[in-house]
């Protein structure tokens, strides 16, 4: 939409519109670079939680902005501020939601950063999860039933791949960053991560031009199986397309 806005429309399962195009959220309109909006949808009460970058008027403001949206997709409440970093590019961040609508954000402007946002919409105070010196790469998954869940980062590429778990009231399970031995991820954001409704978890990540991995994980942590799938070579690393 128009610069300033972050505008959303809902629709229904069977894709009819449960509501037409609609602005959800502001932001910065003389910013550079993306917002890069994240939408995510309650399985049960059917809230919608929109979270985006937002400049915020100056290196001193900037921030991940988010609006919660009830089960009609009105707002409940507009813009308001997750996590807020000085002089930090935070586009590449990621958000998460459980059954009910509670939900938790995160991003690594560097060190990576979380904070939860109640089924009401208020914000708790935002914490440094850890810091591994992150580039970009953050991801964060909830156990849509319990609402506990699992946060994590990446340094560039490489092997480090990093972890840290979280109960449903924002404490820890892991005292401290859990590092994935990986053979190899790429680029900026070479990964991604789910969780179940028993918090068994995945880590799912891109090793080569044609391969694919990915380790499942037991509720405690330990280690299910590793999977490796061939893929085509979409990206013409070994000169496909």
């Amino acid at each position: 939409g128009e610069a300033g806005g972050v505008f959303v429309t809902c629709y229904n399962g069977d894709r009819s519109i449960r509501r037409a195009e609609f602005q959800a959220g502001k932001y910065d309109p003389q910013q550079q670079g993306a917002v890069h909006p994240v939408i995510n949808i309650a399985r049960a009460s059917q809230k919608v939680l929109v979270t985006w970058y937002d400049q915020n008027g100056g290196d001193a403001n900037h921030r991940i902005a988010y609006s919660l949206l009830d089960a009609k997709c009105e707002l409940i409440v507009d813009s308001k501020t997750a996590i807020l970093v000085a002089n930090a590019y935070m586009e590449f961040h990621d958000a998460a939601i459980d059954a009910q609508g509670n939900a938790a954000v995160a991003v690594s402007p560097g060190a990576t950063y979380i904070n939860w946002i109640d089924a009401q919409g208020a914000a708790k105070v935002q914490q440094q999860a850890f810091d591994i010196n992150a580039t970009y790469g953050t991801h964060v998954a909830l156990n849509q039933l319990s609402g506990e869940g699992i946060v994590a980062a990446q340094i560039h590429s490489g092997s480090g791949i990093y972890y840290r778990r979280f109960t449903a009231d924002g404490g820890w399970k892991d005292p401290a960053a859990v590092n994935v031995p990986v053979n190899y991820h790429y680029w900026y954001d070479g990964y991604t991560l789910g969780m179940n409704d028993k918090s068994a978890f995945v880590f799912l990540w891109r090793s080569g031009g044609t391969t694919l991995d990915l380790r499942f994980f037991n509720p405690d942590g330990g280690v299910v199986t590793s999977v490796q799938r061939n893929t085509i070579d979409f990206e013409g690393w070994n000169g496909g397309h």
